[in-house]
């Protein structure tokens, strides 16, 4: 699929912006990155931004390639001290970020997102849980790992669960906290709320393998499954299929449809 793009109006020195973008993996990991640590000049929406830690080089390099290939935007790539930014120049750009998934703490997901193809989205959650996310043994006897992805934006968060499931993964869950550090207390005040998702055991282990980003070492013999097979999402129950089965049938079948809706 592809995505297409309208046009806006700009100055006339604008470089221009491809206007139909292919739904690549590459195309959903620019825009994960861009969830967790892209912003965007809100009153110009002259540059779009990526914060990054230095160390984090290859994967900036490669930001800048999908924007040049796709998007038909170049850029720059800046470190000092530890911190490496990304800057994209293009008000086209910036308005589109804007108008498809937000900025700062009105980041979210749009709700076509579900009628997107599933190698973009699996790209959507690598790049974000590269920018957001992390991964660990948990510090117990079993040693089990654990996926997390932290963030101030539970709306987005919650979007982000959906894309799990849109994926066939197992959901991770959504839990609430205050920041107490004295290394979050800089930046925020006690009484606000940071939001988690987390996966423990074999979801999480095989995520992180089928998104080609494990980095742990660890024998998955002997990670446990996490019993977990219901997801509510708006009014929505989402059950995991744990098999298929055929049976034939001899009789009568009703058809049970929702007025003025395609669905049943």
């Amino acid at each position: 699929g592809n995505l297409k793009i309208k046009a806006f109006e700009t100055a006339h020195n604008q470089n221009p912006m491809k206007n139909n973008i292919d739904l690549t993996a590459e195309f959903g990991e620019f825009i994960g990155w861009y969830l967790a640590e892209g912003s965007i000049e809100c009153h110009t929406y002259g540059r779009v931004s990526f914060v990054m830690n230095k160390n984090e080089l290859p994967y900036a390099e490669k930001l800048l390639k999908t924007s040049k290939d796709y998007l038909g935007i170049d850029g720059t790539i800046n470190i000092e001290n530890n911190t490496l930014v990304l800057k994209l120049n293009s008000s086209l750009l910036g308005r589109f970020l804007y108008k498809f998934c937000g900025s700062k703490k009105e980041k979210h997901l749009p709700d076509s997102i579900m009628e997107f193809p599933i190698i973009f989205l699996k790209g959507l959650l690598k790049g974000y849980i590269l920018g957001d996310g992390c991964s660990f043994l948990r510090k117990d006897n079993n040693k089990n790992p654990v996926l997390s992805i932290k963030s101030v934006l539970y709306n987005l968060l919650n979007h982000v669960q959906l894309i799990f499931i849109l994926c066939g993964y197992t959901p991770p869950g959504l839990t609430s906290h205050y920041f107490n550090s004295p290394s979050d207390l800089k930046f925020h005040e006690p009484t606000e709320k940071y939001y988690m998702l987390t996966s423990n055991g074999k979801e999480g282990y095989e995520i992180l393998c089928d998104l080609g980003i494990n980095k742990l070492q660890y024998d998955d013999s002997n990670i446990r499954y996490r019993n977990k097979d219901i997801f509510i999402y708006n009014d929505f129950i989402y059950i995991k299929i744990k098999k298929h089965c055929k049976k034939k049938y001899k009789g009568v079948v009703y058809n049970l449809e929702v007025e003025n809706d395609n669905s049943y």
